[in-house]
C-alpha cells in the first residue's frame, strides 16, 4: 500500500511539472516578436515579395546547389548566381537585387567572374 502511495505521489509530482513546464515554455516570453515581426527586424522577404527586375536568360549552367545565369538585362549582359532553377535560353526572368562580388573564382568550374551577383531567388516569368 505503501508503495503504491509512492508512486502515485510520484506520478501526480510529474504531471504537475509536466504541466507547469508547458504553461511555462509553451507560450513566447512577454515582449518576444511575433514570426513577422522578427522576419522584418532581420529583413527576410515574405515569400510572395514581387521581384522588381527583369531579364532575358542568355545562358545558365548548374553547379552544385546554385544555377549560374548569363542575362541580358538593359543592353548589358550580366552574371548572376541563384539557387539552383531549371532555365533555358531566351525565358524572360526577375530577379531582386542581390550581393555583387568581384573577381569571384569557382573552383568548380575554374573560372573567375569579374563580377557575379549573388541572388536569393531569380524565377522564370511568363511574357
Amino acid at each position: 500500500m505503501l508503495l503504491k502511495t509512492k508512486l502515485l505521489s510520484l506520478l501526480l509530482l510529474g504531471l504537475a511539472v509536466f504541466f507547469n513546464f508547458q504553461q511555462v515554455y509553451a507560450a513566447p516570453p512577454t515582449g518576444h516578436p511575433s514570426v513577422s515581426d522578427a522576419a522584418k527586424m532581420l529583413y527576410i522577404p515574405a515569400a510572395k515579395t514581387k521581384l522588381p527586375f527583369r531579364g532575358r536568360v542568355l545562358e545558365s549552367f548548374a553547379s552544385n546547389d546554385y544555377s549560374y545565369v548569363r542575362v541580358l538585362q538593359d543592353n548589358k549582359e550580366r552574371w548572376f548566381a541563384a539557387p539552383l532553377v531549371s532555365l533555358t535560353p531566351g525565358m524572360l526572368v526577375a530577379f531582386g537585387k542581390g550581393t555583387v562580388m568581384t573577381n569571384f573564382y569557382s573552383r568548380k568550374w575554374k573560372r573567375t567572374f569579374a563580377e557575379i551577383t549573388f541572388l536569393n531567388q531569380m524565377t522564370p516569368i511568363a511574357e
